[in-house]
């Protein structure tokens, strides 16, 4: 089962390992073609991503790393984001690959 940090915990965002996990989210195509326009991200688009996920996470919304509970294996992100100019809220996230149709999104989500 995914872990997912408490809100006073959501800054568990490391910017040395989560750099390298989120280029490893953002550099799968069939990851990336849910995402925006469906372009897989650079190493520099990954760390760019990541700066804006930790700034974020200083508010009441943010970035949550998501692991493996009983082994601490990193398997994606959730994030909770207001819509810009828009009183709605998005519930987003991105899994690695492997990870997919074992319920990990939902519980994330319910989570959150």
């Amino acid at each position: 089962m995914a872990g997912i940090p408490a809100s006073d915990t959501c800054a568990r965002i490391d910017p040395c390992s989560d750099k390298i996990n989120l280029y490893h989210l953002d550099s799968n195509p069939n990851v990336m073609r849910f995402i925006g326009q469906g372009q897989i991200k650079s190493a520099d688009s990954s760390t760019a991503y990541l700066s804006q996920a930790i700034e974020l996470s200083s508010t009441n919304m943010g970035y949550w790393m998501a692991e493996l509970q009983d082994t601490k294996v990193f398997i994606g992100l959730f994030l909770l984001k207001r819509l810009d100019h828009t009183n709605k809220i998005e519930l987003g996230y991105r899994l690695i690959e492997k990870h997919w149709n074992k319920g990990l999104a939902t519980e994330g989500a319910a989570r959150i």
